[in-house]
């Protein structure tokens, strides 16, 4: 599914719920069924590293950059894959994927400092299509160190975060997308992302679940450890609303998505008994329209029904929908 090379990070408030994410200690509800998935690896095991060098790092860092909002020693990058070839046997595949993240890990060290402590390659999202067939959601998990021993963060330059983003390329195949500094649009989160590219259908509400229990354990770690005091309950609670927050994003980006493909199919509808360049224009007229965030918060509502009832496809009208 991944049409641009790409890698967007996020810091890390509970080792515990990224690391089970990556893993799939608790396999979300979206995954793909097994027999159109193909799996997910391990490239980098970090055998209790992440939880350890959050802790250490932590205890490290001063005053004012535990006050920052969102503070963080470690982040997590997302790094889109290719996609499999048409007649790419799958073993083949996957080995081209393993060693895609393995040759960035090394490239992104060298280039920042930085210290990977884990990776993961996912295989196992996407959708399922008309067809039946499975279009895969190829990424991985990369969790990384962003500190030097002294516990200070080890600041990238926009000119390194570019060249990343250049690494990345280089590594997957892909081809170099454009920055947000081009586009003037924001970097949106991998479950924001995985939002859109499951058709707005994502389990957010077994991911809030999830986080709710991250949170419970984590708490009751600090309070059996006996030595955890009040500063460190607030930073949890703060990472917990941090990550309630984005997941409330991404449930507003859902609801926009529906919006707008509700709409476009109510275009395609009204257009069907037109001629095909006609239902093309009108398309694309839409289209433009709708990437002006503010035409599409002054659409009505979709009905309620629109929002369980999946609408007709249009094979004819010379466009994606």
């Amino acid at each position: 599914m991944a049409e641009a090379a790409s890698i967007n990070f996020q810091q890390i408030h509970s080792a515990m719920h990224a690391v089970n994410h990556a893993s799939r200690g608790t396999p979300p509800k979206y995954l793909l069924p097994e027999s159109h998935s193909l799996g997910t690896f391990c490239i980098h095991d970090d055998e209790g590293e992440v939880a350890k060098r959050l802790e250490e790092k932590m205890a490290k860092a001063s005053p004012q950059a535990k006050a920052a909002k969102g503070y963080s020693p470690l982040w997590e990058g997302v790094l889109n894959m290719p996609n499999m070839e048409e007649g790419e046997r799958k073993y083949a595949y996957m080995m081209r994927c393993s060693d895609a993240v393995s040759n960035f890990c090394d490239a992104y060290e060298k280039a920042t400092g930085h210290k990977v402590l884990r990776a993961d390659l996912h295989l196992d999202e996407g959708h399922i299509n008309d067809q039946g067939e499975a279009v895969l959601n190829p990424h991985a998990h990369i969790m990384a160190d962003r500190t030097d021993e002294r516990g200070r963060v080890i600041k990238l330059a926009p000119k390194q975060l570019r060249e990343i983003q250049d690494l990345a390329a280089q590594a997957t195949g892909l081809t170099r997308g454009k920055s947000a500094q081009e586009t003037k649009r924001q970097h949106i989160s991998h479950h924001a992302y995985r939002s859109l590219a499951e058709q707005g259908r994502v389990g957010w509400r077994s991911e809030l679940e999830q986080l709710k229990e991250d949170y419970r354990q984590e708490r009751e770690k600090l309070k059996a450890s006996g030595t955890a005091s009040q500063a460190d309950y607030m930073a949890l609670k703060k990472a917990l609303e941090a990550k309630t927050a984005q997941l409330e994003a991404v449930k507003a980006a859902q609801q926009q998505g529906e919006k707008k493909a509700y709409w476009r199919g109510v275009v395609v509808g009204k257009t069907a008994e037109k001629p095909q360049s006609e239902r093309v224009e009108a398309l694309e007229k839409f289209d433009k329209a709708m990437q002006d965030p503010a035409n599409l918060q002054k659409m009505p509502e979709p009905p309620p029904e629109s929002k369980t009832e999946s609408k007709p496809r249009s094979r004819d009208d010379g466009q994606s929908l």
